[in-house]
């Protein structure tokens, strides 16, 4: 899933065969393929600090924190955030009754990180 600040395509300058500047229409690549063609891809440091792969909750929603390198663009679930000044970021998200798939994608210019986590909520805790 692409964040909501992604456009189908982009306008990129190019100078013709006649000297003249063009525009053509390329399109957007993905976070994980944002990293120049000449370049090899780089995972960038992520820590997920809360919630750990601990099993089960009762609760109907839990914080997700971590850390990553600063200003990073992270993906938690369906929410876009950006990390802080120390890398650090912060959401809530809400919990399903039964297996809740938690995945947390961090990515820049230079290179990306994913990780996933899986948080049982059971209400007869």
């Amino acid at each position: 899933m692409l964040p909501r600040s992604y456009k189908a395509s982009r306008n990129i300058a190019i100078q013709n065969t006649n000297n003249k500047n063009a525009l053509i229409k390329q399109p957007y690549p993905s976070p994980a393929f944002r990293i120049a063609p000449t370049s090899t891809p780089i995972v960038i440091p992520l820590e997920i600090v809360s919630p750990k792969n601990i099993g089960s909750v009762s609760t109907d929603s839990i914080i997700v924190s971590g850390t990553t390198v600063p200003y990073a663009d992270v993906m938690i679930n369906n929410f876009e955030i950006t990390a802080d000044v120390k890398g650090k970021f912060t959401q809530t998200i809400n919990l399903d009754e039964g297996e809740n798939y938690i995945s947390v994608i961090a990515y820049t210019e230079s290179g990306v990180a994913e990780k996933e986590i899986i948080i049982l909520r059971d209400l007869l805790q």
